[in-house]
């Protein structure tokens, strides 16, 4: 059958991969109407996978040959699907936390979102500690990066566009931006030359970094950053972009100008005067160091 012929590919791509899991579904059909999931151990919600997946599979009864979104749909207790009818994508959705499930009958296989494995906490970043202000620092999670970024600009105006960089490692890349106030020029080139990468993997946000900089051996930085999520609203409430990238708590910045090198993630939260004074004081001290 075609789904046995989908496990033994399965099973022939994941060898040797003792942590990625199979399990085989019979459900209540007078034929019994065989499917099966695969996932990767310790990297999903087993609860979820065995309550919302398993069991309503089990149970239910549905016609031979129907569409898998209207099985999904109808059978099983999930927040969000996609569908596939590329193996590569299967190991891409299985190495990332997914399920992945087919049926008996049906041409596309589903990618469940069933991802849950152990992030860091929010907590202050050690390296951008201040007096006033949020605690708040960004983690190793792209999506709970977003989410803190999201809770402080509650507008629509919040844009992201998501890029998968890296042949080996298919490392999702997110640009966020306020689309009335970014520069679309600007915006166009910073997808086009994160797009334009080529290189095997991105581990973390300084290879974007060195990748997309204007002058690869310039002495200065052409690329901000910053662990706090205050900061990265602060810079996008000033026309700029912001790159995340998951896995790495350091999000970019650009355009990135030399006088940010004298401002502090304090100045935004006293006042104008104070906050100009001691940028003035950092320059003079910088001029007269040099």
């Amino acid at each position: 059958s075609i789904v046995d012929e989908n496990m033994d590919i399965c099973q022939k791509i994941f060898a040797d991969m003792d942590v990625i899991k199979f399990r085989e579904i019979k459900s209540q059909m007078g034929d019994s109407l065989k499917a099966f999931i695969v996932f990767c151990g310790g990297m999903v919600n087993t609860d979820e996978i065995s309550n919302n997946i398993i069991k309503p599979l089990i149970v239910s009864k549905f016609e031979k040959n129907t569409d898998i979104e209207a099985i999904i749909k109808g059978t099983l207790q999930v927040v969000d699907f996609a569908t596939t009818d590329s193996f590569d994508k299967v190991v891409e959705s299985v190495m990332y936390g997914e399920t992945v499930l087919f049926i008996e009958g049906c041409k596309m296989a589903a990618i469940l979102y069933t991802k849950q494995y152990a992030l860091r906490a929010v907590e202050e970043p050690e390296n951008e500690k201040v007096i006033s202000g949020p605690r708040e620092g960004f983690t190793e999670s792209l999506m709970q990066n977003l989410t803190l970024i999201i809770r402080r600009v509650r507008t629509n105006e919040l844009k992201t566009k998501v890029l998968i960089v890296g042949r080996r490692t298919k490392t999702t890349v997110c640009v966020c931006y306020l689309d009335s106030l970014v520069d679309k020029g600007m915006l166009k080139d910073i997808i086009n030359r994160i797009s334009a990468i080529e290189i095997d993997g991105i581990l973390d946000s300084n290879y974007i970094t060195e990748l997309i900089a204007d002058h690869r051996y310039s002495y200065f930085r052409t690329t901000g950053y910053s662990e706090r999520p205050d900061c990265i609203v602060a810079k996008l409430l000033e026309g700029r972009a912001a790159i995340l990238v998951d896995g790495s708590p350091m999000v970019l910045t650009v355009p990135y100008l030399f006088i940010e090198n004298f401002q502090s993630s304090e100045d935004y939260y006293f006042s104008f005067y104070y906050s100009s004074f001691a940028r003035m004081l950092r320059m003079a001290a910088f001029l007269l160091t040099i």
